[in-house]
C-alpha cells in the first residue's frame, strides 16, 4: 500500500511540477510537429493559424491549467461567433435556423477538455470530474437530453448533427463547472480569477457604452449586425448580482467604492439592451440582496428612493420600450392579446400563443419530448426543456435548478470570510434574477450566460473547502509555534521529599513545565 501511495504521490508532484512536465510536453510536441509538418502545405492559412492556435493551448492547458482559464474568462464574452450548417454566426436564434454555432471558447474547451485527459494519463489519481452535490442532479439531466434527443432522431423530428452539437454544448458548460472543481485549491486563485471576470466585465461594458449613440438595443461583443440584446442582458443581471454581493459584504473602503461606481457601469449598458426579461430579473436580484443581507433597511429605503425616482432619470428610449409592451398600437392581421382591458404588444402576443401550442404538443409526448432541437424555436426556458425533453427532463431540471440553490445558501451560511459571503450572495442573486429571466429567454442554454455562471457555481462550491484546508493550515501552524515556545527541557528528578505523580517518568514535558512554574 506504501508503494503504491508513493507512486500516486510522485505521479501528482511530478506532473505539477515545471521540471516534470517539461519531458512529457516535449514527447508530446515532437509527435505533434511531425504531423503537422506533413499536412501544413495542403490546408489554407486560416486553417493552419487555427491549428497553431489549438496546439498551443493545449499546451499551456497540460503545463499552467490557471492560465488556460484565465484565457477561458476572456473569450467568454470577447470572442467571436461562426456559424455552420445553415446560418450565420452572431445573428442569433441559432438553434430557430437549425444552425450550429462554433466560438473560440468552444475551440478552447475541447481543448482544455483533451489536454485534462492527457494529465489523467500520466497521473491517474486525477479524477475525471470532482466530487460534488450537483453531480447526480447534472447526470441524470443530460441523460435526459440524451435520452430524448435519440428518440427524437429515431422519430424523424430531429436532424442528427444539428441535435448532436446542440446537446454537445449543454455539456460543454459542465465541463466549466468541473475544470473550475478540479483545479482551484487556493484563496489567490479565486481572488484572480474573481479579479479577471470583473475586468473582463468592464471591458463588455465599455463596448456596449459606445453602442449606446448609435441608437440601437445593445448587444454583446462579436454577436455582428442581428445580436442578442437577451444574451447581453442576462450576462450583465448575473455579474450585477455578484458586484452587488461583494460590494455588501466587503469593509476595505476603496473597493466598495471601485463596486459602487462599477454598478453604474454595468446598469447603464443593461439598460440600453431593452431587454425587458433583464429587466424583470433586475428587482429579484434586489429582493435577494435584501433577504440575506444585514443592511436591510439602508437597502429598502435606497430602492424605494430609485423607484420613485426612476421616471425622471430613466431615458426615454427605455420608457418607450417597456411601455410598448401595452401601449402599441393595434396591428391588422396579427393578433394582440388581452390582460384584462390591456392590449399587450405583438411580440408577447407571439410569445404567449408560442407556449400555448406548446403545451398542446406536449401532450402528445408526455414524457420524452420531441428531442433537442426537434420542435421549432422557443425562447422560454421552461417551456422549452418541458417540449424538448418532456416531463422527465422538466423534473430533473427542476430538481437541478433547487439544489444549485440549495448548495449555494449552503455555502452562504457555512463560509464565515466576508469575500466568501459576497461571492456566494452574489452568486445567489444573480442564479434568482436568472431564474426570472428564463421566463422570457433560454437563459441556461446560452452559452455566453452559463459559461461564466458555471464558472462561479464552481468557485462557490469550493469555497468551504477552501476555509476548511485555511483553518487546519492555521491550526498545524499554531501548533509549531506552540513547539517553539515550549521547547524540551532537561528533566530532573523530584525533589527531595515531593513524591512523583503516578505514571511518572524522566523526559516528562508536563511535570518539567509544572517544577518549572513551582520554581
Amino acid at each position: 500500500m506504501d508503494c503504491i501511495y508513493f507512486k500516486k504521490q510522485f505521479s501528482r508532484q511530478y506532473l505539477e511540477n515545471d521540471e516534470g512536465q517539461a519531458p512529457i510536453v516535449l514527447m508530446a510536441i515532437i509527435p505533434i510537429c511531425i504531423l503537422v509538418s506533413m499536412f501544413l502545405p495542403r490546408v489554407n492559412l486560416g486553417v493552419a493559424l487555427g491549428v497553431g492556435i489549438g496546439i498551443f493551448f493545449f499546451v499551456v492547458a497540460f503545463v499552467k491549467t490557471e492560465i488556460a482559464l484565465y484565457i477561458l474568462i476572456l473569450s467568454m464574452l470577447l470572442s467571436p461567433e461562426i456559424g455552420i450548417g445553415g446560418g450565420e454566426g452572431g445573428q442569433g436564434g441559432m438553434e430557430a435556423k437549425k444552425s450550429i454555432a462554433i466560438r473560440i471558447d468552444d475551440l478552447l474547451l475541447v481543448v482544455m477538455m483533451l489536454s485534462y485527459l492527457g494529465r489523467m494519463a500520466v497521473a491517474k489519481d486525477i479524477g475525471i470530474v470532482g466530487k460534488t452535490p450537483l453531480n447526480k442532479y447534472i447526470g441524470f439531466y443530460l441523460l435526459a437530453c440524451v435520452f430524448s434527443t435519440i428518440v427524437g432522431m429515431m422519430m424523424g423530428n430531429v436532424r442528427p448533427v444539428a441535435g448532436f452539437f446542440f446537446v454537445l454544448k449543454y455539456f460543454e458548460y459542465y465541463v466549466v463547472f468541473y475544470a473550475v472543481i478540479n483545479y482551484i485549491h487556493k484563496e489567490d486563485q479565486v481572488k484572480s480569477f474573481i479579479k479577471v471576470i470583473m475586468l473582463t466585465c468592464l471591458v463588455v461594458c465599455i463596448v456596449g457604452l459606445a453602442q449606446i449613440p448609435a441608437g440601437g438595443r445593445v448587444t454583446a461583443p462579436f454577436e455582428g449586425e442581428q445580436g442578442e440584446p437577451n444574451t447581453m442582458g442576462g450576462y450583465l443581471l448575473l455579474i450585477m448580482a455578484l458586484n452587488g454581493g461583494l460590494y455588501l459584504h466587503l469593509t476595505i473602503p476603496w473597493i466598495r467604492r471601485l463596486l459602487f461606481w462599477n454598478f453604474f457601469i454595468i446598469i447603464l449598458p443593461l439598460l440600453a439592451t431593452g431587454s425587458r426579461g433583464t429587466w424583470m430579473g433586475v428587482p429579484f436580484v434586489y429582493g435577494m440582496w435584501i433577504i440575506f443581507s444585514k443592511k436591510k433597511a439602508t437597502l429598502v429605503v435606497s430602492g424605494l428612493i430609485v423607484a420613485l425616482l426612476l421616471p425622471v432619470i430613466v431615458p426615454k428610449n427605455v420608457k418607450d420600450r417597456f411601455m410598448y409592451t401595452f401601449t402599441q398600437k393595434a396591428a391588422k392581421h396579427r393578433k394582440q392579446a388581452k390582460l384584462g382591458a390591456v392590449a399587450l404588444d405583438t411580440s408577447t402576443t407571439a410569445r404567449l400563443e408560442s407556449m400555448k401550442s406548446i403545451i398542446q404538443d406536449w401532450q402528445k409526448r408526455p414524457l420524452q419530448g420531441y428531442g433537442v432541437t426537434g420542435y421549432s424555436f422557443v425562447d422560454a426556458q421552461f417551456f422549452k426543456v418541458l417540449i424538448d425533453t418532456g416531463l422527465i427532463g422538466i423534473c430533473t431540471f427542476l430538481i437541478l435548478l433547487v439544489k444549485i440553490f440549495q448548495e449555494s445558501y449552503r455555502v452562504f451560511q457555512t463560509v464565515e470570510s466576508p469575500f466568501h459571503r459576497g461571492i456566494a450572495h452574489g452568486f445567489m442573486a444573480g442564479f434568482v434574477g436568472l431564474c426570472a429571466h428564463a421566463l422570457g429567454a433560454n437563459t441556461f442554454i446560452i452559452v455566453r450566460v452559463m459559461e461564466p455562471f458555471w464558472f462561479l457555481a464552481g468557485i462557490v462550491l469550493m469555497l468551504p473547502t477552501l476555509e476548511a484546508e485555511e483553518a487546519a493550515a492555521l491550526a498545524a501552524l499554531r501548533e509549531k509555534e506552540a513547539a517553539k515556545i515550549l521547547p524540551p527541557v532537561e528533566v530532573f528528578p523530584p525533589p527531595q521529599g515531593m513524591v512523583a505523580p503516578p505514571g511518572f517518568h524522566p523526559g516528562s514535558p508536563t511535570l518539567v513545565r509544572n517544577m518549572d512554574l513551582l520554581r
